[in-house]
């Protein structure tokens, strides 16, 4: 008995898995008669009997077959290229060793003009396009015997694609890895097979419905009769039925496009040799070097079970296009059916986490938009555990080596049959990690899938409206400069969080923000608006731009704020005062009616002190408008105060480094405008010091009269000082670590402070707001985070972001909440300044901070009271943070802020400066209304250091409206005391007077430490002169003690003010006119004012 192979093996990384099939059936041959045909294929002609003896007459190559007829004897010579064949009859039992058996040898030949070439190439059009293989083979057989020998020198054509060099019984292909199949047997053969592109498509694909078919009932049967419709092999009946007809129904439905889907119902079954073919002559195997298809040209495999097996030990698959293999596991194939099953086999997943199906990818997208690089060692349990690292909730292989991780599907997936994902994992083959664009689909609970993206242009939010496609970074120039990056929120409504009225969507999850002159002025031009096609990361459901590409939205309804543009004397300005000694980073104005300036040391002219006082009643004589005084450490980055004692000395703390750092350093004001003084800076460190080393800390006037010094770092550019402490101070010392000072270094220096008129300390520093017990110090409270920028909500207020704050006037009888507003600022990564403003109301519980746009960006910018309620913001830079050399683009245009106005239409833009004030440039109050402007040292190569002094004169001083004027004798308020003045009030208009009531302020980095507007209960009566009653502020709350300008206000027009001292009983009663109490130190005591104020 002979055994015929009939192999089929219907492979492959379709998404179906790997189907391996083995059939062997009986055929008795062993009665066969040696008749040689009349009609032989193509030219072959019979050459006579021939003995045969060792060494063979044709020993080239032979092979044996129980099977054996002159037909396949023929044209395995001839696809070998052999031109002699030759068949020889052997007996052999089954049994006993005896009995007949068939051997056919071969010979080569010369000159073979076939086209069919053994070890080459045919031309096929019945094989894919483009399509080779690579294979070669030898047999051999010794004995004795009669030889039927058989020439041709014909062409034997066939439309079948080889390449071969394979060798049986051993064949080799390298790539890099593989695994093992294999057959029982002794020979072994090596294939690496390179699977077609990531898609699959068929004309790398080769899932042909049969393999092979050996002469199953006799050789002239026609392969017509037995393969009909597509099913495809029906074997061994009574033990295995295959039909692979619902193995292949799901290519057609859901993974492989039709027309590249070449499933052949008759399959090489082309009836090669006009009438009868000999059992099938081809099997196939993929090659990886020419990703082309391999024929096997001869079935008939002899003796499987001793000499001529066919051993395919490894049959690998390799996604060449995304670079990763499929390694299919080690398997036997037996007398069965081995089918390999594309369900997953995950174990010990996460508690929650179930297998939730296969899923197509998105139609215009991915499906799950996160995740890890790509890896060869990916499981189903390494990627749900990274999705979980990562924050979510679902979790999706494909590709054998990808994880992505998302917390939705999204873009239009669908789901597709289970056997769909059949790619098994890399690294583990057990399990399934979907496939070509399919994903196997683990989660924790429910999830939702939403449809493919569609442009939003209904039912958007308020006055937005869709204008199209725009283009965007034109010759790197963004269309709309605010940019924000998220995931979660990307709509067009964070623009107007901001009070911006455009806003387009880019890549999804990146959301731009401006003004309709923005596009404009960067060129940006309507485009196709299917080149806007990516999903919104924010809402999947719709679109959000595409690759350079702006899904455009313009708020088209009522203007969600207005900027004021003035003309002519209202926009007020800029104009030179006179020439600068020094380049303040401090000023102050004092109660003597001067101006000091302190300069860091080192920054100006090498003979200069650093510190000079300016009288305004000789602007126009230098020599004696600059007096020139001491001190003895650097001031460079140092707090300063004005004191409640009774001559309204000025106190200056910390400094750059060393002993400069616990520098205390005081000067008592002389002297009035146009009268010279004699005093000094005095300080000695050796008597008089900091419990700690302070470089940009703040300072303030507590309820009490004492001073509460904050923050700082320890030196130039080292660890932060994080905490405070109280000056004079008390018996022991005083100092309180402050963590939350620690966990913000370096972005919380130079704090904002103010004592609030219901009680606390407001402290505002970085993006961090909280209030703080007056006597404890502790916290009682924390606000919300300071919003900062649609870039970065995170952005900082506070040097070295440095931003500007005030508190808005407070108006009798004092008993709305107060509120602190908060402008300019940056973020250390972001180089855009901040171009807007944030309040609150501290006092009241939950009171949120409310944005307000300005009408351009500011980082070191200085905001100055105004005494008729306003205020005016200046200086600064457009770019970068406060710094030597880190701020670029200065800004030019002061800004006035009129909290009488609505949010958001309080800003007007006023007059240009020529002057660009950058870092360490100031700003400050003058007694007759009109703003001081001074200092700049960028050190950026670019501008230079800044002399030049300015006034900024405000509309009001430009009315054209004559000044009111009044006389006070009374300087020395008592809390909630009633005060008398004489006024000329030119309207005569009593009902419209008003009086203001600003504190002394020292001016540095954004800071004006000791700011305080209030607007006083007055009644007047009489006509243009009028006398008026003042009711002082009710407590120290309301008003810390301390000193502050009065102002009378005709209407819009303040005039010129007087200084006053408020609360001088609790400043007496803290000790601060006898402090310090050391022998070299001039003190002026406890008591009165003294008279030469004012």
């Amino acid at each position: 008995m002979s055994l015929v192979l009939v192999w089929i093996s219907a492979f492959l990384a379709l998404t179906h898995g790997v189907f391996a099939l083995e059939v062997l059936s009986e055929v008795d041959t062993r009665d066969i008669t040696l008749v040689v045909p009349a009609a032989l294929p193509g030219t072959w002609k019979y050459q006579g009997c021939y003995t045969d003896q060792e060494p063979r007459t044709l020993g080239t190559s032979s092979y044996k077959s129980y099977n054996m007829t002159i037909e396949n004897c023929i044209s395995y010579c001839g696809i070998a290229e052999y031109a002699y064949a030759g068949r020889l009859l052997e007996w052999e039992d089954a049994a006993t060793g005896t009995g007949s058996k068939s051997l056919c040898f071969f010979s080569k030949r010369s000159g073979n003009s076939s086209s069919i070439y053994l070890n080459g190439s045919v031309t096929s059009s019945t094989s894919r396009p483009g399509t080779s293989v690579s294979a070669g083979f030898s047999s051999s057989a010794t004995s004795t015997a009669s030889l039927n020998i058989t020439s041709s020198s014909s062409s034997i054509s066939s439309n079948t694609s080889i390449v071969s060099t394979t060798s049986f019984p051993s064949t080799s292909v390298s790539a890099g890895f593989s695994s093992s199949i294999s057959l029982n047997g002794s020979a072994t053969s090596t294939f690496i097979v390179d699977l077609f592109k990531r898609d699959y498509h068929a004309h790398y694909f080769i899932a042909y419905c049969w393999f092979l078919i050996i002469d199953i009932f006799k050789r002239d049967y026609h392969i017509h009769k037995f393969v009909t419709s597509c099913h495809f092999i029906i074997v061994d009946t009574f033990k295995w039925i295959c039909y692979l007809y619902h193995f292949f129904i799901d290519i057609f439905k859901w993974v492989y496009y039709i027309y590249y889907l070449l499933l052949f119902r008759y399959f090489f079954f082309l009836d090669i040799f006009k009438h009868h073919l000999l059992a099938f002559h081809y099997f196939f195997i993929l090659d990886i070097s020419q990703h082309h298809l391999l024929l096997f040209d001869y079935v008939n495999i002899v003796d499987i079970f001793k000499h001529y097996l066919l051993l395919i030990r490894y049959f690998n698959i390799i996604d060449i296009f995304k670079y990763y293999h499929l390694l299919l596991p080690n398997f036997n194939i037996h007398r069965n059916v081995n089918i390999y099953s594309s369900t997953p086999t995950a174990t010990g997943l996460p508690k929650g986490w179930s297998y939730a199906g296969c899923y197509t990818e998105g139609t215009t997208g991915r499906a799950l938009i996160h995740g890890p690089p790509d890896s060869s060692n990916n499981t189903v349990e390494v990627c749900v555990n990274t999705c979980i690292g990562m924050g979510y909730t679902i979790a999706g292989l494909e590709y054998s080596s990808q994880c992505f991780c998302d917390n939705a599907l999204r873009n239009g997936p669908s789901t597709a049959s289970q056997a769909s994902c059949n790619m098994p994992c890399s690294g583990n083959s057990t399990e399934m990690c979907g496939a070509g664009n399919i994903l196997s689909i683990y989660s924790k609970g429910n999830f939702t899938v939403y449809k493919a993206p569609v442009t939003q242009i209904s039912n958007l939010p308020g006055g937005w409206t869709y204008q199209g496609c725009y283009s965007d970074n034109g010759n790197n120039n963004r269309a709309l400069i605010w940019q924000s990056i998220s995931y979660d929120n990307n709509s067009a409504t964070s623009c107007l969080k901001y009070g911006y009225m455009s806003g387009g969507m880019e890549y999804g999850q990146e959301c731009y923000c401006g003004d309709d002159a923005d596009m404009k002025a960067a060129g940006s031009t309507k485009q196709a608006d299917a080149d806007c096609s990516i999903a919104c990361t924010g809402d999947p459901t719709y679109l959000c731009g595409g690759g350079d590409r702006l899904s455009y939205y313009k708020w088209t309804g009522t203007p969600i704020n207005t900027f004021h543009y003035p003309n002519g004397s209202a926009m007020g300005s800029y104009s030179f005062l006179i020439g600068g000694v020094v380049i303040p980073l401090i000023t102050t104005t004092g109660v003597n009616g001067k101006v000091m300036f302190m300069e860091k040391s080192g920054t100006g002219a090498p003979n200069t002190t650093g510190v000079y006082e300016l009288d305004l009643n000789y602007v126009n004589n230098f020599d004696m408008a600059w007096r020139e005084l001491h001190v003895k450490t650097d001031i460079f980055c140092a707090a300063g105060i004005t004191l409640p004692d009774k001559v309204g000395r000025q106190l200056n703390i910390g400094g750059w480094s060393g002993p400069s750092t616990f520098g205390v350093r005081l000067y008592w004001p002389d002297g009035k405008p146009g009268t010279p003084g004699v005093n000094d800076w005095h300080e000695n460190v050796d008597e008089v010091a900091l419990l700690a080393g302070r470089w940009y800390p703040s300072a303030m006037i507590m309820t009490n009269g004492s001073v509460l010094v904050i923050g700082g770092e320890v030196g130039s550019n080292q660890a932060a000082s994080p905490s405070l402490e109280i000056l004079p101070p008390p018996a022991g010392g005083y100092s309180k670590y402050l963590d939350w000072l620690a966990r913000t270094d370096p972005n919380n220096l130079y704090p904002f402070l103010w004592v609030l008129p219901t009680g606390g300390i407001l402290v505002v520093y970085w993006n961090e707001a909280r209030i703080l017990d007056e006597k404890t110090l502790d916290t009682t409270r924390t606000l919300p985070n300071l919003p900062g920028s649609i870039i970065n909500p995170m952005a900082g207020r506070t040097y070295p972001l440095e931003g500007t704050g005030v508190m808005l006037p407070l108006h009798a009888p004092f008993t709305d909440p107060v509120t602190i507003l908060v402008c300019g600022g940056s973020a250390d990564t972001i180089t855009l300044a901040l171009d807007n403003c944030v309040s609150t109301q501290p006092e009241v519980p939950n009171s949120p901070w409310v944005i307000e746009r300005m009408p351009s960006r500011r980082v070191m910018s200085c905001m100055v009271a105004l005494p008729d309620g306003t205020f005016l913001i200046l200086n600064g830079a457009q770019n970068g943070v406060a710094g030597f050399g880190l701020a670029t683009n200065p800004n030019y245009n002061a800004v006035l802020y009129d909290p009488t106005l609505p949010v958001n239409q309080r800003f007007s833009v006023m007059a240009t400066t020529i002057v660009a004030r950058l870092y360490h440039s100031e700003a400050i109050l003058l007694q007759d209304g009109r703003v001081l402007v001074s200092g700049s040292d960028p050190q950026d190569t670019v501008h230079p250091e800044e002399y030049r002094v300015e006034v900024f004169s405000p509309p009001y001083t430009l009315s054209g409206l004559p000044a009111p004027s009044f006389n006070i004798s009374n300087i020395d308020w008592s809390y909630g005391g009633k005060v008398s003045i004489t006024a000329n009030i030119p309207s005569g208009k009593v009902g419209s007077v008003r009086v203001s009531m600003l504190a002394a302020v020292s001016s540095t980095h954004g800071n004006s430490m000791g700011q305080r507007t209030l607007f006083l209960d007055v009644t007047c009566t009489g006509g243009k002169s009028a006398k008026c009653t003042m009711t002082a502020p009710p407590n120290a709350h309301v008003a810390p003690p301390g000193w502050y300008m009065i102002f009378v206000l005709d209407g819009p027009m303040p005039g010129p003010s007087h200084w006053i001292r408020i609360g001088g009983e609790i400043a007496d009663a803290a000790g601060l006119g006898n402090w310090p109490n050391a022998s070299d130190w001039q003190t002026p005591g406890l008591g009165k004012v003294n008279t030469y104020i004012n």
